[in-house]
């Protein structure tokens, strides 16, 4: 009986540790199942995390052109402070320069960007479109041993300084808006040939086209040539002229207006402010007296020494372009109360202006009368709670070069009188080309014609090799040698030569709203 109890333990033991076994590799089993089944669904989602790091790619260039719609990627170097890349002729991304240099991480992966120009010369196939083309890649989990890559291309519109003439889309609501309106400068048919070619070298891009000053936008050539055009698209002969190499440059409706960063030149410390902060307001109401020699204010008015010759007292309702408007201060006396000023004042087409104690409204002006180099100016204050401020360009007496200088205004800025004004820039110290002439809401005009006994000696009166620019005011120029003009709405009389130069362009201090035009994966 002993003997028969002690072998029943033993196959119950037996069992037990056969169980036990079991259990163990059927768990080793599952575990193995769970773990194959838990990578098979990583390695499927993989692709997905691929695409979602091409996609953080195209979205951060898109941020880095946003601050310089100029950047490329080029020898492996791609940021927001790679300036004046757009001329690149490189329209691929076969080189390994073409690429940035290294990759960036995010979870779970990486990725790497080829941002280069678009290729739509005969050839492309297809023609791409747009400013920029992105093409981004998405690395899992990293480029070097990448189990899976996806890769999109993004055909981008970025709205950047790399038109020669640009003005804002047109608005249904404000015909005028956007208008680029050239019939006085226009040198052919239908037009009464009055100047000499006006040539436009680069791509146009304007909301509605004029002329021939019939009033009617955007007419196409009915015949050849038509009895009035306004417009010309390609591959036709293009106006305004464009005969240097590549002929036909873009003439187009459409393209995105880049807006300007007023802050970002108030807060540049290049940029020294008129008026200062400790002055006074620039606009009051004024006696007239010495009959029409002075004009007596509150005290300390003006600001002498500082009011001397470089601010001119204007109409506060007049304009800078009416020579009777304003008059230039010669002379601050009486403690900063009583400017003299020349010309007198009676010319001022207020009624009864001479009359015993009648007053006028006055605003100050910032004149620029006299060579100059080296020099960035924000004229007005408004951002800091101060006036909207004015620039006058005084060539009435003397020939002006303003060279590597920049004017930013939030008011006008008028370019007054008939002798020469040349603004230019050269030179390793001034590698960042600020604009010569900016503001967001005001005109910038010069109606004047400039003296010279030819067109081409009268253009050559009026030479800018910078950005002239406005972003929702007029540009309006009678003769014109320049590289680019940009204008909510822009006016051309007289002989003009526009001519493209990369390397005169900065896009510091603008704004840019990328938008892709497409979208599609490679």
């Amino acid at each position: 009986m002993a003997q028969k109890y002690v072998n029943k333990k033993a196959v119950t033991l037996i069992i037990v540790v056969f169980a036990m076994m079991l259990l163990g590799v059927l768990g080793w089993t599952l575990a193995r199942m769970q773990a194959t089944n838990f990578e098979s669904n990583l390695r499927t989602f993989e692709p997905e995390n691929a695409l979602n790091m091409a996609e953080a790619g195209a979205q951060w260039a898109l941020n880095i052109l946003s601050q310089n719609s100029c950047a490329r990627t080029r020898l492996g170097v791609f940021n927001a402070v790679n300036d004046n890349d757009c001329g690149l002729i490189d329209t691929d991304c076969n080189d390994n320069g073409d690429w940035m240099s290294s990759p960036h991480s995010l979870s779970p992966g990486q990725y790497n960007l080829c941002v280069r120009n678009p290729c739509n010369i005969a050839g492309c196939t297809p023609a791409e479109s747009g400013d920029v083309v992105i093409v981004s890649r998405g690395y899992i989990p990293a480029q070097s041993g990448s189990r899976v890559m996806r890769q999109i291309k993004i055909e981008v519109d970025i709205g950047s300084l790399t038109n020669t003439l640009q003005t804002q889309v047109a608005d249904p609501d404000n015909i005028s808006t956007g208008l680029f309106n050239w019939s006085a400068a226009n040198n052919s048919p239908p037009a009464i040939p009055a100047h000499n070619p006006t040539r436009i070298e680069g791509t146009i891009s304007a909301g509605h086209y004029e002329g021939d000053a019939d009033g009617a936008y955007d007419e196409l050539p009915p015949g050849n040539p038509g009895p009035g055009y306004d417009y010309d698209p390609p591959p036709a002969p293009i106006l305004p002229d464009d005969n240097n190499d590549p002929e036909n440059d873009i003439r187009d409706f459409t393209a995105s207006y880049p807006s300007i960063d007023m802050a970002s030149f108030y807060n540049n410390p290049a940029y020294s402010h008129w008026p200062p902060a400790a002055r006074p307001p620039i606009t009051t109401i004024a006696a007239v007296i010495s009959g029409g020699n002075q004009l007596q204010t509150t005290p300390n008015f003006f600001d002498n020494p500082a009011d001397e010759d470089a601010v001119i007292v204007k109409r506060q309702n007049g304009s800078l372009n009416n020579d009777n408007d304003w008059t230039i201060i010669t002379a601050v006396n009486g403690g900063g109360n009583i400017a003299d000023v020349s010309p007198n004042i009676a010319a001022w087409p207020d009624e009864d202006i001479l009359t015993p104690g009648i007053q006028v409204a006055i605003k100050l002006v910032r004149r620029f009368y006299q060579d100059a180099i080296s020099q960035r100016w924000y004229i007005g204050k408004q951002i800091a709670g101060g006036e909207t401020a004015d620039a006058l360009i005084d060539l009435s007496s003397s020939n002006i070069d303003l060279t590597q200088i920049s004017i930013v205004s939030e008011g006008d800025i008028v370019i007054n009188g008939g002798r020469r004004l040349r603004m230019r820039f050269f030179g390793a110290p001034f590698l960042i080309r600020y604009p010569n002439l900016a503001t967001q809401n005001g005109n910038i005009f010069s109606t004047d014609q400039p003296n010279g006994g030819n067109e081409n000696s009268r253009r050559d009166q009026r030479r800018f090799e910078g950005l002239i620019y406005s972003q929702n005011g007029e540009v309006n120029f009678n003769y014109l040698d320049g590289t680019m003009v940009y204008g909510n709405r822009v006016t051309l009389d007289g002989t003009a030569r526009i001519r493209y130069q990369t390397n005169r362009i900065s896009s510091s201090g603008f704004v840019f709203e990328p938008a892709a035009l497409t979208w599609k994966e490679e």
